[in-house]
């Protein structure tokens, strides 16, 4: 080919610039590829690229009909992009950096072909968002759901059935719904292929979009259907089906044949197919203009130049970590430390520079306080981060009952209550971000991001108080209030002093 076609051809460079960001972001893109290869939810993320190739390759005729006309303006878009993926990148927000990385393809390739070829393109590249692994923030809120609809739907059959949170309790056994009942699953694929499929399908903007919301709408309702169905089968059975790892198989058919009805029904409204591949010619600029490479240029210049400097701040986290105790007093007024008694149980925490679990007694009350605390956050060591849980992983011996967030005495928490075989627990958790404190994940890595960059502070800590539910929840949440009452000058005065220099 040409050197002159090469400059013209927009197809190429769209496909180019698709390509090459990725490899510019490369650890950004490696998160990436590693959630694909380790959870099976994001699997469907190996197809992403390929599709959207797949579908620019469609249109390769349009791209190159006429010249491109690079739209100088959107740099005003690409620059806080690029800035927002610095700064997630600081804080180490993966998903956060993901989308931001697609934005910045996107943004690139509007920059370099300008407005009315980008329109032609606009759905295979932000088909391109479906390649971030997000949605474990819709798991707790769809297992509330399953267990409401679950526990709704056997009220119809007139058996009994006790709810206490996420666990149901039948007269033929105990049932609780875990993450993997959560349906996020169903909902992520039903949405990916529902998208391509109106995409595929229609070329009405309407009916693409009421297509996309049945989408996110079925696979939530079949959700809870398969739930009560799993649940009706295990009872009926007295308890010998469905309730091992063959109801996941039940699952997975189950939304297989979903999805056939849903495609099925959806083929009824297809839209003929259009030739959009004539497109009139535009002579505003030279058939041999070399201002879309130019503009490539500089846009990669650009990002290249700011996954430096997130290297360098990188580099310089990691420096002068040191070895460091961290010692909480052995009484806050008039609690006590004692070394003979504990709940039995602890908070997870991920690779924490120091922690301590300490429990102190006043008469027959014990509060069981947990720290992890991090010099400086950094990839695989952070105090904000899904592996530091209060309740176990899937199948582990704590599960989580309730969650809700509350104040109490000018401090915020996430109250959470936990249960085992043999006991209840009422915890309250919140995270330390250099001065400032919050219970909010998000709003901690916010915190975080400007600690770094304006307050000249790396450390973070996550910490909780525990104490058992023996008689009610409320007079378990007077003990916790009358120890943080007695406690947080101290605790957070002691983390303070633990500052990197």
């Amino acid at each position: 080919m040409s050197k002159k076609s090469i400059l013209n051809n927009n197809f190429i460079l769209v496909v180019f610039t698709t390509l090459a960001i990725p490899a510019l972001f490369y650890k950004t893109t490696e998160a990436m590829i590693h959630v694909w290869m380790v959870n099976e939810t994001f699997t469907h993320g190996f197809l992403i690229f390929p599709i959207t190739l797949w579908l620019i390759w469609q249109k390769k005729d349009q791209l190159n009909a006429v010249p491109a006309i690079p739209e100088t303006k959107a740099f005003v878009l690409l620059i806080p992009l690029l800035a927002g993926w610095l700064i997630s990148s600081i804080v180490d927000v993966q998903v956060v950096q993901q989308f931001i990385m697609i934005a910045i393809i996107i943004t690139i390739i509007w920059i370099i072909i300008g407005r009315h070829l980008f329109y032609s393109i606009l759905f295979p590249l932000l088909f391109l968002f479906f390649a971030v692994p997000f949605g474990q923030s819709f798991i707790p809120p769809l297992m509330e759901f399953t267990a409401f609809f679950t526990v709704n739907m056997i009220h119809l059959t007139g058996i009994p059935i006790y709810q206490e949170g996420l666990f149901l309790s039948l007269p033929s056994g105990e049932w609780s719904v875990v993450e993997e009942c959560s349906g996020v699953r169903y909902l992520i694929a039903s949405l990916t292929l529902g998208t391509l499929y109106a995409y595929l399908s229609y070329t009405s903007f309407k009916k693409r979009l009421i297509f996309i919301l049945i989408s996110i709408l079925v696979p939530i309702l079949a959700n809870g259907f398969r739930a009560f169905g799993i649940v009706m089968i295990g009872h009926l059975s007295g308890m010998k089906l469905a309730t091992g790892v063959d109801h996941l198989l039940y699952g997975w058919v189950f939304f297989g044949f979903v999805i056939f009805l849903l495609f099925y029904f959806g083929k009824f409204w297809w839209d003929p197919i259009e030739d959009n591949t004539t497109v009139a010619h535009n002579n505003t600029i030279s058939s041999t203009s070399k201002l879309p490479v130019v503009m490539i240029s500089i846009a990669l210049s650009l990002s290249l130049s700011t996954r430096l400097l997130a290297n360098q701040i990188e580099h310089r986290k990691n420096l002068n970590i040191t070895p460091v105790t961290l010692k909480l007093p052995d009484n806050f007024a008039e609690w006590q430390y004692s070394e003979f008694r504990s709940l039995d149980w602890q908070l997870i925490v991920n690779k924490p520079d120091a922690k301590i679990s300490k429990s102190y007694i006043f008469g027959s009350d014990i509060v069981q306080l947990n720290i992890g605390y991090y010099q400086s956050q950094r990839k695989g060591s952070e105090a904000i981060a899904t592996s530091n849980r209060v309740s176990s992983p899937v199948g582990g011996e704590w599960g989580k009952v309730e969650r809700n967030d509350i104040q109490e005495n000018e401090m915020y928490f996430s109250q959470i209550i936990i249960k085992n075989a043999e006991s209840v627990i009422l915890v309250w958790q919140w995270y330390k971000i250099g001065s400032y404190q919050t219970p909010n994940p998000y709003i901690a890595k916010v915190l975080d991001a400007y600690n770094i960059i304006f307050a000249g502070r790396t450390d973070a800590s996550m910490l909780t108080i525990a104490t058992p539910i023996l008689n009610n929840k409320e007079y378990s949440q007077s003990i916790l209030r009358e120890f943080i009452k007695d406690s947080a000058n101290d605790i957070h005065t002691t983390l303070d002093q633990l500052i990197l220099k």
